[in-house]
């Protein structure tokens, strides 16, 4: 996987989140999990990766932790489940903290405004 990635990555304009795209999604479907800005977001909010994290570091450091038993399905889940909640409540700009479901082991819903989706 990461010699794949990192041919792709020589392409011009295929970067950290492209490449893992291609690998997992296409008819490769290989076991490596990609991550998007929101994937991030999440990541980094629930203390997973360092705080300044950028998509490449955090998608090398989860994929380093990736169980063993995790196939290309497993790691796609998760790509959209972190996705949707990183975009429907672990949004940039204003975190509904109350209603996650991860709200108990996240390390920065304490900072936050507690806001509820109306």
């Amino acid at each position: 996987v990461e010699e794949a990635r990192h041919w792709l990555e020589r392409l011009t304009g295929v970067g950290a989140k492209t490449s893992m795209a291609v690998l997992n999604l296409s008819s490769l479907h290989l076991r490596v999990l990609m991550v998007d800005t929101a994937h991030n977001r999440v990541a980094r909010r629930l203390g997973l990766v360092p705080q300044k994290a950028d998509i490449a570091r955090t998608a090398r450091l989860l994929n380093r932790c990736l169980p063993f038993c995790w196939t290309a399905d497993d790691t796609e889940d998760h790509h959209v489940l972190m996705q949707r909640l990183g975009r429907v409540l672990c949004v940039h700009a204003r975190p509904c903290c109350a209603d996650c479901p991860l709200l108990a082991t996240c390390r920065t819903a304490a900072a936050s405004a507690p806001r509820r989706l109306s």
